[in-house]
């Protein structure tokens, strides 16, 4: 975790399950500056049409439209989006065509470790000048 004040960063947790929303959200508001929350991809593409993310955690199976359906559409709108999927089902098969649009896939239960890992990550490529930043993933 950052010992330092969290940067100006931002964070959309989206997942039609409650707890883990505010569970999530809950571990990583020291990271953050700003942590927002959606129940399914619809209300996910809505706000990240209002608020450029420096993260966006994503369930794949939700009602109303669902994490693979609503990364599609917010990387018509912006291709730059940093995007961890997050699964509790063995989508591998439905995962492999996005693999390379997302920084990684994150199997249900989450390893709160690797994930901790992850958003260090993020936020370290955020405080570096934007020609040094690279594409880092883990995956199912």
């Amino acid at each position: 975790m950052h010992k330092e004040m969290p940067l100006p960063a931002t964070l959309l947790v989206v997942d039609d399950e409650e707890g883990m929303r505010t569970t999530l959200a809950d571990i990583l508001e020291g990271q953050f500056s700003r942590i927002d929350q959606a129940a399914n991809g619809e209300e996910a593409v809505r706000k990240a049409r209002e608020v450029a993310y420096d993260l966006i955690l994503m369930d794949v199976r939700m009602p109303v439209l669902d994490g693979l359906q609503a990364l599609r559409r917010m990387r018509q709108e912006a291709s730059h989006l940093r995007v961890v999927l997050m699964t509790a089902y063995d989508d591998r098969q439905d995962l492999a065509n996005v693999r390379e649009e997302v920084l990684a896939i994150l199997p249900k239960p989450l390893d709160l470790k690797a994930l901790l890992a992850l958003v260090h990550d993020v936020l370290d490529e955020k405080a570096q000048p934007c020609a040094e930043q690279g594409r880092r993933g883990v995956g199912l």
